[in-house]
């Protein structure tokens, strides 16, 4: 069933709240409210790559992926110690902290022993994947939000004191589920980059929660150059925002942690497909600021397909080295061990499988551990995955859709990209009930002894389910 776009709005000629941030773009050049765009290749590229089609993987070397280009260079991406200095050319460098990932351009016959090179360099959203939602069990899906109840929500923890981030396609921020202004409170797009100085641009939503001149801003981003800054046209970033932060008294469906702030990074396109760059300059965005808008938890329910020592690797380590804990949804690769995806499969990071929590049993896409160099558990948790109640864009509509029959904004969706942000949303109320007790914020390692003490373990094995499906504080 087809949705129609139905959003209206009043042209205002007002002063619009487009913060800058941090770092670089590289694609829309973006100043005041007038743009001065220019198309990078990365993007002309990205737009026609279809959903699902991904292959990310690296070389020999410890630090350096490499891909080929049509005239003989070939670009590669180097991890350095910071101010080091870099002996080619440097397309666009990410800073973490001590370490700096490059992207560089490698003139023709130079010769990198042990070098694979690989045919393309997509990330992959993690599609989902649809169950007979006509029959029993699944006839009443849309009955209860089934994460509330499996994950024993207890309502006095709301992940209140803090701020979760998600990396994704964007959100539906007309919605009064997200409370604009008051729980999702920036937007940050890197696909537009602000002219003066090259940063993602940034509507704060605090400053200004005026939605019709947001919606103004975006859709003359639209008409220019063909892409939302910041609405959601796949649906996907606005189905996994509603898991962590929806606001109760909407519907059926609500976040399990109503009470945390959002930020959503734009970093893919409509078709859900992005870039190795568009994802390590949203990652450096979160780095940069984390301690700003004190984000606690970071949400990826998206991944690609590496080995090991990649340069998602080097961001993420010095994200959680900030405090931030990293969620990853494991990826739909079927329950092959060994297939976890990047970044779940990444050390730190919390990876999540998916279950059919109306059957008990594990869901037939979800990728399951071992992860190749056995950094201990993968993936350490799991959630509801098969036919849970979503919050989705009335203005997408996709093939096999199914509507609450009672809120044409709720459908059913399927996919460890939903399991993933349901234990963020857990893991951000545990950090509240840490908080509250200590006065300080947990390390990662202390708050995943408590969420892993008080799982529900299931009946497999801990490379397939992990600890089991954790259970919000008491």
């Amino acid at each position: 069933m087809s949705r129609k776009y139905v959003r209206k709005t009043n042209e205002e000629d007002r002063k619009h709240y487009v913060h800058r941030a941090e770092p670089p773009g590289f694609v829309r050049s973006v100043k005041g409210t007038i743009t001065n765009a220019k198309a990078s290749v990365a993007e002309s590229i990205a737009i026609a790559v279809v959903l699902g089609l991904f292959a990310l993987f690296f070389l020999g070397t410890a630090r350096l992926f490499v891909t080929p280009q049509a005239s003989g260079y070939r670009i590669a991406f180097v991890a350095v110690p910071t101010g080091q200095p870099l002996h080619y050319k440097v397309i666009e460098t990410w800073v973490f902290g001590n370490t700096t990932v490059a992207e560089v351009e490698l003139p023709p016959g130079t010769n990198l022993q042990g070098a694979f090179v690989p045919q393309s360099m997509w990330v992959y959203l993690a599609p989902w994947s649809m169950g007979n939602v006509s029959s029993s069990p699944y006839a009443t899906w849309y009955a209860s939000d089934q994460y509330l109840t499996v994950m024993h929500y207890n309502p006095m923890w709301n992940g209140s004191g803090l701020t979760v981030a998600v990396i994704d396609t964007g959100i539906d921020y007309f919605m009064p589920n997200f409370a604009p202004g008051k729980h999702l409170i920036l937007l940050v797009s890197v696909l537009y980059k602000n002219s003066t100085n090259g940063e993602p641009i940034v509507w704060n939503l605090q400053q200004n929660d005026n939605l019709s001149a947001l919606y103004h801003f975006d859709f003359n981003l639209f008409k220019q150059y063909g892409h939302w800054a910041f609405l959601d046209t796949a649906g996907h970033g606005t189905a996994v925002s509603s898991i962590i932060v929806a606001q109760p008294g909407y519907g059926v469906v609500q976040g399990l942690a109503p009470g945390a702030k959002l930020i959503m990074i734009k970093a893919f396109f409509g078709n859900g497909t992005s870039t190795l760059p568009y994802v390590l300059t949203a990652l450096q965005w979160v780095y940069n600021n984390s301690e700003k808008y004190n984000i606690r938890v970071l949400s990826l329910s998206w991944g690609a397909v590496m080995p090991p020592n990649n340069p998602l690797n080097y961001a993420i380590e010095q994200i959680e080295s900030k405090g931030v804990i990293v969620v990853a949804s494991a990826g739909n690769y079927g329950n092959i061990p060994g297939d976890v995806a990047y970044p779940a499969a990444s050390p730190g990071v919390v990876a999540v499988s998916g279950i059919d929590c109306y059957t008990g049993q594990v869901a037939y896409f979800s990728s399951i551990g071992p992860t190749y160099q056995f950094w201990g558990i993968k993936p350490q948790f799991t959630s509801c995955a098969v036919n849970v109640p979503v919050l989705f864009p009335p203005y997408v509509g996709f093939t096999g859709e199914v509507l609450d029959p009672y809120n044409h904004n709720v459908t059913a969706l399927s996919g460890t990209s939903f399991s993933g942000p349901a234990v963020a949303g857990v893991i951000a109320d545990w950090l509240e009930y840490y908080h509250f007790y200590h006065g300080t914020w947990p390390t990662e390692a202390q708050l995943l002894t408590l969420v892993e003490n008080n799982a529900q373990h299931l009946s497999y094995p801990n490379d397939v389910t992990g600890y089991g499906i954790p259970l919000a504080p008491p």
